[in-house]
């Protein structure tokens, strides 16, 4: 038994009153009505929604026999992308493959005749048979939401598979993104690709700049265009998402590549060599005074292991290309992550090697508005530390959680550095007490050795700085027992 869709019409009212009354599907639409919907209201709110200019609404119906079941809709349609919602209210229809025929149906409209890129919508994360259905409808999940929500989007890009999804993520980058798309354009590859762009709802024209490369090549870009501003963390997991290339390429948009054959070399290597999983090279940082200076991320072997970026990283996020679909899920505390790129690649470092390619193809911009160049060290190191901490509760093997130890070993001692050089006395003994169950000399290193020798830089009596130190913590002490 097939389905068709049809335009809405007023006189449906006199059948959809009564599934608006049913509470079996309030369960499904995630919303009911504050009072009982007569025929009268019914007919008036659909002839309140047919005349709005971006919505566009369907009633699904049998072949043959015209029997009305359920309606289809886009609402907040723009000129690039209009959120869908559908129900059944015939519950005798709510097996067989209604609702996905029916979506089908809708999603070509959108694409084909009114010419939209992407749809998206919002599921019950427990309504597993409409997210199954969802999924055979070619929508994907793209973000965890804290309402039982997920969102799901399906591209009209998606339609021919591509090689390779340029990943980028942009926030108020209006000075710098079109040289970035401008360096992802010229490049000379014997592939397809796509470019999705995570927009973190931009202050700036970030935006609008990004849509008109969209306008302009309009088989190349993927937008994420985010109603309110996620943060990076999540933001970066939701375009991650959206892309669907056999391999990933990252570029933030305030940074650009300067070799036109950069993908072509990472993608032909990864093609040859399936034992690697990750390709990246050397770059160029540019300063605030325009000057450009080779990264001190150089290393001299050029094929690496999970081993040695365990000791620290040397990838820079927009050198790297690496194998898609290998991460099926994050572990949970990667939702939250203060650094998204470093335990990225350690997640994906496990299934492969690393290849590095010594010549600087790309520039990494240092400018106040940078995630990290605006950061003040303290911050750095703090969110590196808890980075760590959530790396080491993966299961890696002994030799990579050694690595892992030791660097954070060396982030903890440059933090209490910073803490005694600033007087940070209280943050000082909170982490030197936090971590001295994991590292049992670190007291005794601390207290007798680096910390006199700290203080003395700083043009102080050590042992006296070292007493005080010392009866500020028996307060302390007392004032909890106290409690």
């Amino acid at each position: 038994m097939s389905i068709y869709i049809r335009p809405l019409q007023e006189a449906d009212a006199l059948t959809s009153y009564k599934w608006r009354n049913d509470p079996a599907i309030w369960q499904f639409t995630g919303t009911r009505p504050d009072r009982e919907i007569t025929p009268d209201i019914e007919q008036e709110w659909i002839k309140t929604v047919l005349v709005r200019d971006n919505e566009k609404r369907f009633a699904i119906c049998i072949s043959g026999t015209n029997e009305y079941i359920g309606n289809v809709q886009i609402t907040n349609i723009n000129s690039y992308d209009a959120e869908f919602h559908i129900f059944i209210g015939e519950k005798k229809y709510w097996r067989g493959g209604y609702g996905s025929a029916a979506t089908n149906l809708l999603v070509n409209i959108a694409f084909k005749e009114l010419g939209l890129q992407c749809i998206y919508l919002y599921v019950k994360k427990d309504n597993i048979g409409a997210v199954k259905a969802y999924e055979r409808a070619k929508f994907y999940k793209l973000l965890d939401l804290d309402n039982g929500f997920i969102k799901m989007a399906t591209y009209v890009i998606d339609i021919k598979p591509k090689k390779i999804s340029v990943f980028m993520i942009a926030f108020n980058h209006q000075r710098y993104i079109a040289q970035a798309l401008d360096s992802i354009l010229m490049q000379k590859v014997n592939f397809d690709y796509e470019i999705v762009v995570g927009e973190d709802y931009s202050t700036d024209d970030t935006r609008n700049i990004i849509l008109d490369y969209q306008r302009r090549y309009p088989d190349r870009f993927k937008l994420l265009l985010h109603s309110e501003n996620l943060g990076a963390s999540q933001n970066q997991i939701q375009t991650l998402r959206a892309c669907k290339g056999d391999y990933i390429a990252m570029l933030e948009g305030d940074d650009y590549w300067i070799d036109p054959f950069k993908l072509q070399k990472q993608v032909d290597y990864l093609e040859a060599n399936p034992g690697f999983v990750i390709t990246c090279h050397s770059n160029y940082n540019l300063l605030p005074n325009k000057k450009l200076e080779l990264s001190k991320r150089i290393i001299s072997n050029d094929e690496l292991s999970i081993v040695d970026l365990s000791k620290g990283t040397f990838i820079s996020t927009l050198s790297v290309v690496f194998r898609n679909h290998i991460i099926l899920e994050f572990p949970h505390w990667f939702y939250n992550s203060p650094v998204g790129d470093y335990p990225l690649f350690m997640l994906l470092a496990r299934y492969g090697d690393i290849k590095y390619f010594s010549e600087p193809m790309g520039v990494y911009r240092i400018h106040t508005g940078g995630v990290w160049s605006n950061t003040n060290l303290l911050t750095n190191i703090s969110r590196w530390i808890i980075l760590l901490d959530n790396l080491l509760t993966e299961d890696f093997e002994d030799d990579v959680k050694r690595n892992l130890i030791d660097q954070r070993l060396l982030n903890i001692n440059e933090l209490l550095i910073h803490y005694v050089k600033f007087s940070f006395w209280e943050e000082f003994s909170n982490l030197l007490n936090k971590y001295s169950k994991d590292y049992p000399n670190l007291k005794d290193d601390w207290l007798f050795l680096k910390l006199p020798e700290v203080i003395s830089g700083k043009g102080e009596n050590a042992y006296s700085t070292i007493k005080e130190c010392f009866n500020q913590a028996l307060i302390n002490i007392k004032q909890f027992i106290r409690r």
